[in-house]
C-alpha cells in the first residue's frame, strides 16, 4: 500500500493503526464452526474503504 507521502506500507501495518482507533464496541464476535481444536471464532467490525480511481462497491447485506 502506497501512503500519502509516496511509501510502501504493508497492508497490516495501516490496517493495525485504522483499527486501533475505532470503537471497540462495534467488535462482534462470530463462529465459523467447530474444528479439530475447538470453536473457531473470529472478531469482526466493518470497515469502510476507499480506493483510489474505483467507484464504491455496492452496499452488501450484514447478516451471515
Amino acid at each position: 500500500m502506497t501512503t500519502a507521502h509516496g511509501q510502501t506500507e504493508p497492508v497490516q501495518h495501516v490496517l493495525d493503526r485504522l483499527l486501533a482507533h475505532g470503537d471497540p464496541s462495534i467488535w462482534e464476535r462470530r463462529s465459523c464452526g467447530y474444528g479439530s481444536k475447538g470453536p473457531r471464532e473470529y472478531d469482526w467490525t466493518p470497515v469502510a474503504v476507499t480506493v483510489s480511481g474505483q467507484d464504491p462497491a455496492p452496499e452488501l447485506p450484514t447478516s451471515c
